[in-house]
């Protein structure tokens, strides 16, 4: 994990604990950061705003909030019957991309799985998030997710459409 994404993570669990920091106590042995973490919590709180998701009850009232597991409960992913993982499609910062066969509907569909090896509730949160975000975005640039859920080792994952093709960098170039 990053620097900025460890300071992203601390100002998330203080704001969590209803102790919140300000970029700067978060920046003290790291000044140079102080600006970046100011954009990525601004960024935060617009999305969660326009969204209507946050990390916890002392934020506001808002649609749906997440603050544990608990709070959202994840069907589990019967790999063996319900989803045929084929392989490793992409990696990302955050997460890993499978491509597996819906052996329901009979189709392909790529499922992200986060990459941290042990999930704080910070970042069970963060990934939840994305997944509830993404789920309500409808355009035709952006991946409909089907269906946030959990592996038979209880690790969350959500299920995306597949789309096959160059990567969005790779069309970039």
């Amino acid at each position: 994990m990053s620097a900025i994404e460890e300071l992203v993570s601390l100002w998330e669990e203080r704001q969590e604990r209803g102790t919140p920091s300000t970029p700067e106590e978060l920046c003290r042995d790291c000044p140079e950061l102080a600006d970046e973490l100011r954009w990525h919590i601004r960024a935060l709180q617009a999305v969660d705003s326009h969204f209507g998701v946050t990390l916890g009850s002392h934020l506001g009232s808002t649609t749906k909030q997440i603050s544990s597991p608990a709070t959202f409960p994840l069907s589990p992913v019967r790999i063996a019957s319900e989803y045929q993982i084929e392989r490793l499609h992409a990696s990302g910062g955050l997460g890993n991309v499978f491509l597996a066969t819906d052996s329901i509907l009979n189709r392909k569909v790529a499922i992200k799985f986060p990459k941290w090896g042990k999930l704080s509730l910070q970042h069970l949160a963060r990934f939840e998030r994305e997944a509830l975000i993404t789920g309500r975005l409808d355009h035709p640039g952006i991946v409909p997710v089907h269906s946030l859920k959990q592996d038979d080792a209880s690790h969350p994952c959500y299920v995306m459409r597949f789309i096959d093709g160059p990567t969005f960098a790779e069309r970039v170039q």
